[in-house]
């Protein structure tokens, strides 16, 4: 968006174009860690209001829909959009009522779920404007992107915080965003680093993760891990390269 001040964006494309059935789901979603959304007291009588804001551009014009919803996929909240102008990056505000019922998770599990409906049948789609016991990602008879050929849609400066205000973004340091990312999925390839045959090699995580992840090992095999690191055996004097996958 001109003026903005992102230079990144998410997109979806329907290259062919999709025939919809009643089961159909296409979807771009975020899963928020638990611990990152306890405060917001879902599922109690005090849940707080939320504000989803976010740049939004695509092909398709009309009303265009998400929601929100729970890691038991049985509490849900469709909500609707506006996209005014076709291929024009628009800037779209939410407010939303927190769920004071239902089972919502406070700790490394997933919290919450946002979810951006880009064609889905009817079995997941709903009214509007309430929190329903079902799983719907989006609302009847709102737009399908991926149901046209050719059609396109972005995304970009999503945030979701507590309250009734849309803040401005906020925006991270770099290493810092870094290190967040890191809590739920890191890579490292040190090719130079010469590990002797049949032997023990341990890693320790630059930040500690969000529980043990998968860890994949080249050359060689794991033999532990936990949320701050592995021991890992090889076969061969080589390079090493891994993995850690502690994604929701």
């Amino acid at each position: 968006p001109t003026g903005a001040g992102f230079i990144n964006s998410q997109k979806a494309d329907a290259i062919t174009g999709t025939t919809l059935i009643a089961t159909s789901n296409h979807t771009i979603l975020q899963r928020i860690e638990g611990f990152n959304v306890s405060d917001l007291g879902f599922g109690t009588a005090s849940a707080a209001t939320v504000t989803l804001s976010f740049w939004v551009k695509s092909s398709i014009t009309g009303t265009h829909s998400g929601s929100l919803r729970n890691s038991g996929v049985n509490r849900s909240y469709p909500f609707t959009y506006s996209i005014s102008a076709a291929n024009t990056w628009e800037k779209k505000s939410i407010t939303i009522p927190g769920d004071t019922t239902g089972t919502w998770l406070k700790d490394s599990g997933i919290g919450i779920e946002v979810i951006f409906d880009l064609g889905t049948g009817s079995t997941f789609r709903s009214t509007a404007g309430a929190w329903t016991a079902g799983n719907f990602v989006g609302v009847t008879s709102a737009a399908s992107v991926m149901a046209t050929a050719g059609a396109n849609w972005f995304i970009t400066g999503v945030q979701f915080e507590p309250g009734t205000i849309a803040t401005p973004y906020e925006r991270l340091e770099a290493s810092l965003s870094a290190l967040r990312c890191f809590r739920y999925y890191l890579s490292a390839n040190n090719a130079g680093f010469v590990i002797m045959a049949n032997s023990f090699n341990s890693a320790q995580f630059p930040v500690v993760m969000r529980g043990n992840p998968f860890v994949t090992v080249t050359p060689g095999s794991v033999n532990s891990v936990s949320p701050v690191g592995f021991i890992a055996s090889h076969t061969a004097t080589n390079g090493v390269a891994y993995t850690a996958d502690a994604e929701l």
